[in-house]
């Protein structure tokens, strides 16, 4: 659709609000300002078409259609929230849809409403603001039954909790189990061994002993329900557990594990972490030319699945290594590593 295209439908849509003036029909006329509201968005006039919005949920409101008035008053907030200078605006916004659509029965826009407002917390980092509204949030989804929801709502409420520092990890810990608990009983299999190696990590966190903790059982069952996502992230965290308790050559077992699951998925972000791992484990038992050869090995194939950019990340690890070893340090290394190329690659 060209521009002209979204102009004339703006035109069309705008003959349609005067002709339901002239009628005095003010639904028609909230319907025909939503519309003109959609064509400035597709425009880029976010501030006109919340305008637009804001008079639809006015007439709604007049004409005591509630639900209507909550779906307008949610859309406005939308567009508000994607322009910094009206993030009050948007906050009150979906404050008031969140109670307009609980008022009218409309339990799908007064949760993305709760989504939302939790969202724009987060985006600021009020991470008291996002879990206090979570914590109302959670306690309606208990209300309208919609565990699926609930499970993400309690996941997203220890993760700002575990923003808020070591004081809330016993908070975090409680959700993560009543989320287990949810999709046990949903059946959700996947999601809950998500959780439980998530609930794992996070009292790995909490020990101060740095044991490795055992994720034999997670790789097993990641395994079982052929999951290769999964199956890397057991693996993956198997290797940081390692990694922390400083048993390097376990780390680097599962770390390879971890970036062989991605390769399989395939999982660009996974396999670079597995690959940061493995470069991590190598430095640390002294294998400077396995560092480099990891983390060319990564550069290359980041860049063959997504492009030339992707590589960059890599290619900042690899200038800091400079920092880390000492220029000699890293001329050595790269010495070795072209010496084992060439023994592993005669003809190269």
């Amino acid at each position: 659709m060209t521009r002209q295209d979204i102009l004339d439908q703006l035109a069309a849509h705008r003959e349609r609000v005067t002709q339901a003036q002239a009628a005095g029909d003010r639904l028609a006329e909230a319907d025909a300002r939503a519309h003109v509201a959609s064509s400035h968005t597709l425009l880029g006039q976010l501030a006109e078409g919340a305008a637009e919005l804001g008079q639809a949920a006015r007439l709604a409101f007049n004409e005591n259609q509630l639900a209507k008035q909550g779906q307008y008053l949610y859309t406005q907030a939308l567009l508000l929230s994607r322009l910094p200078e009206h993030r009050a605006e948007a906050e009150k916004g979906f404050t008031q849809a969140r109670a307009t659509a609980r008022f009218s029965d409309d339990p799908d826009t007064e949760v993305k409403a709760f989504q939302r407002l939790v969202g724009l917390y987060a985006d600021a980092q009020d991470y008291d603001a996002a879990v206090g509204t979570l914590d109302t949030f959670i306690e309606r989804l208990t209300e309208l039954g919609r565990d699926e929801d609930r499970v993400t709502a309690l996941r997203m409420r220890a993760s700002f909790n575990l923003a808020r520092g070591a004081t809330r990890m016993p908070a975090v810990v409680d959700d993560l189990e009543a989320a287990i608990a949810l999709c046990e009983v949903m059946g959700d299999e996947k999601t809950a061994l998500q959780l439980r190696m998530e609930l794992r990590v996070t009292r790995d966190f909490m020990r101060p002993d740095h044991v490795p903790e055992d994720f034999s059982a997670f790789i097993d069952e990641a395994e079982s329900l052929g999951d290769k996502a999964l199956l890397g992230d057991a693996r993956y965290q198997a290797a940081a557990s390692a990694i922390r308790a400083g048993q390097y050559k376990e780390a680097l077992i599962h770390a390879e594990g971890a970036r062989r699951a991605a390769l399989d998925a395939p999982d660009p972000v996974r396999y670079l972490l597995a690959c940061m791992l493995i470069a991590e484990a190598r430095d640390k038992l002294g294998d400077r030319p396995g560092v480099l050869a990891i983390l060319l090995t990564a550069k290359v194939t980041l860049e063959d699945y997504l492009g030339k950019w992707a590589g960059q990340q890599v290619v900042l690890v690899l200038n800091s290594l400079e920092h880390r070893w000492g220029k000699e340090g890293v001329q050595i290394a790269l010495k070795a590593y072209r010496a084992r190329v060439k023994q592993q690659n005669p003809e190269a």
